[in-house]
């Protein structure tokens, strides 16, 4: 299985693009487990996915990843303050 072929599911990510829905299926909690930022966009859109298994399953996976991604935050060296 793909999932076999790519364990670490970033591979996973662009199949959440794929026309056919048994793929999208297969590789939603792959790509959601990755912690790729860009799958995150990919569920939103899922969430209404015309597949009702899929569109289902997207919302909760959406909520996993984005526990599992780090907060973006930026840190200038320096101490620069106004």
């Amino acid at each position: 299985a793909l999932v076999d072929a790519f364990p670490n599911g970033l591979q996973m990510v662009a199949l959440l693009e794929h026309p056919v829905a048994a793929v999208r299926r297969g590789a939603l909690e792959p790509a959601t487990e990755s912690g790729d930022p860009a799958a995150l966009a990919h569920l939103g859109r899922l969430k209404q996915d015309s597949d009702s298994e899929l569109a289902a399953a997207a919302a909760p996976a959406a909520a996993r990843l984005a526990t599992i991604l780090p907060p973006l935050r930026f840190v200038l060296p320096g101490g620069f303050r106004r």
